[in-house]
């Protein structure tokens, strides 16, 4: 007959309701609520002291019933705590509450989680796709955050800066103020910022506001310290109509995972409605003809790109790495993450890929190079970055792309690159000369790139014949070709691909 786990032991530890001015920024609808990390924090400590051979810092089943309010103070709390015969302790953070004139004693339960004595490895993501977020962002300061989505009060406002977009969200985070006593699971801030970063992101990214009802799991590799900053990375993983779920790691500075939250379910609890302005559902559609041009598409933003981008880079990438001034190494580590992930789309989207064996440098050592796995060349990359974007596009044929910031120098040095008839069209161009003049100095840019050429050659042999929002039109050496455009805010973005008789799908004047 097939074995049971059977409940072995069930004891009940009296708990002291935790204190602290800190824990009245906590609120629900006006209410003081204990936190949920906290509540973990507690069912941890007390399943320590009668199980001290177990792992407490790794938890699953995590069910986040019914919020505590701190303001009853008529509530008493306890741990209810079992074990069964293989080991598996399960937790549940219970509340007493007298009610009614007979002072009759009812029992709520708030919190309930297990802990394994062996749990599953956990599998980190790959480094390149740990470091950004794909797509354009919204970026959120602190003010903003907790001011417009995140309604906590100053001790639990410790998402310091987070980046937003359709494919998930990063964020800098703070491990807060030091709350005294020992913790078995760090400071309860980090997670808990990681919460309000992927609150915020459901507020962006699917219009409404969810709370966190459960997790899968939640492991603390290193417990992470009041004070210190770290960077967490959203990953959603699923969505439904008023709940999703995702993944959220907490990385160090140097990379170093702290923290890993996996099947973390946010749900719309309270029928609480985001503010208005900040979706960004659909934000990377303006890209569309650029997907379906090439035969791969990446863009990032360069500060959602942290400085341990380099965990991800081959042993060549690293030594050219070193050799740069900071200013450099950031362009650099965004366009080598591009053209990883990049890789990774034309090679099926395998995510178990080492990052480091997908070299995208050239043998030159000076062209970019998108390896599908197995090692053979994808065709044709190019990358582009400006100040804010990184980007990156392939395809079977030779390809350029630009993106530049719109500046009054496109006016200044026009007479460089662009001849008197650009000159003119730009100066007729519905949307303004430096508009114009923006698309003739990007076409001749990916022009230059798509080639293998000087700019100087490209300012002389691609003539722009006619300038559009979203095509213009070019001749280079007597054929004709189609460059796309899309604009981010002051930011444009141009690409061409050009095949023996022109660019696909070019189009006859």
């Amino acid at each position: 007959m097939e074995d049971l786990s059977v409940v072995t032991q069930r004891k009940r530890l009296p708990l002291a309701v935790p204190e602290g001015a800190y824990l009245r920024d906590h609120r629900f609808l006006g209410k003081a609520v204990l936190p949920a990390v906290e509540s973990m924090e507690l069912l941890a400590a007390a399943a320590s002291f009668l199980y001290p051979e177990i792992s407490c810092r790794d938890m699953s089943s995590i069910q986040l019933k019914k919020f505590f309010a701190l303001d009853e103070t008529s509530a008493e709390c306890a741990a209810d705590i079992s074990r069964d015969g293989n080991g598996t302790v399960r937790a549940s953070l219970v509340s007493q509450k007298k009610t009614g004139s007979r002072g009759i004693t009812r029992s709520i339960e708030h919190v309930s989680l297990e802990f394994s004595v062996t749990g599953e490895p956990l599998r980190e993501p790959p480094a390149d796709l740990a470091a950004g977020v794909s797509g354009i962002c919204r970026s959120f300061d602190k003010k903003s955050l907790y001011e417009t989505m995140v309604p906590f009060g100053s001790a639990y406002q410790n998402v310091e800066t987070a980046m937003i977009g359709e494919c998930g969200a990063s964020a800098r985070v703070s491990g807060g103020p030091a709350t005294g006593g020992h913790r078995i699971l760090g400071s309860p801030f980090t997670v808990d910022a990681a919460f309000h970063a992927a609150c915020a992101w459901g507020q962006c990214a699917l219009n409404f506001t969810g709370f966190p009802v459960s997790l899968g799991r939640r492991t603390v590799l290193r417990p992470t310290e009041a004070m210190e900053n770290y960077h967490a990375r959203i990953f959603p993983t699923a969505s439904e109509r008023d709940s999703f779920r995702c993944d959220i790691w907490i990385y160090g500075h140097d990379g170093t995972p702290y923290e890993c939250v996996t099947g973390l379910t946010m749900k719309d609890v309270a029928g609480l409605s985001p503010p208005e302005g900040i979706s960004v559902a659909g934000i990377n559609g303006i890209f569309q003809s650029f997907r379906s041009a090439s035969a791969g598409f990446e863009i990032l933003e360069l500060d959602t790109v942290p400085d341990f981008a380099d965990r991800a880079f081959s042993e060549t990438e690293t030594a050219r790495y070193r050799a740069m001034g900071p200013r450099r190494k950031l362009s650099y580590r965004g366009s080598r993450i591009a053209c990883k992930r990049l890789s990774r789309k034309l090679s099926g989207g395998d995510e178990q890929i080492d990052p480091k064996l997908i070299h995208t440098v050239s043998e030159g050592g000076e062209a970019p190079a998108v390896p599908a796995w197995g090692g053979s060349a994808a065709g044709y990359c190019s990358v582009s970055h400006d100040s804010r974007f990184v980007v990156a596009a392939a395809a079977a044929e030779r390809i350029g792309i630009d993106v530049e910031r719109s500046a009054e120098r496109v006016r200044t040095t026009k007479r460089f690159y662009a001849s008197e008839a650009e000159q003119r069209l730009a100066e007729k161009f519905s949307q303004g000369e430096i508009q114009g003049l923006l698309r003739v100095w990007t076409i001749k840019e990916s022009a230059a790139k798509a080639l293998g050429v000087t700019l100087a050659e490209a300012w002389k042999s691609a003539a722009v014949v006619s300038i559009g929002a979203v095509e213009s039109a070019v001749t280079i050496r007597g054929i004709n070709h189609i460059a796309l455009h899309a604009e981010v805010e002051d930011h444009l973005f141009t690409m061409m691909i050009v095949c023996g008789s022109g660019v696909r799908n070019a189009r006859e004047n």
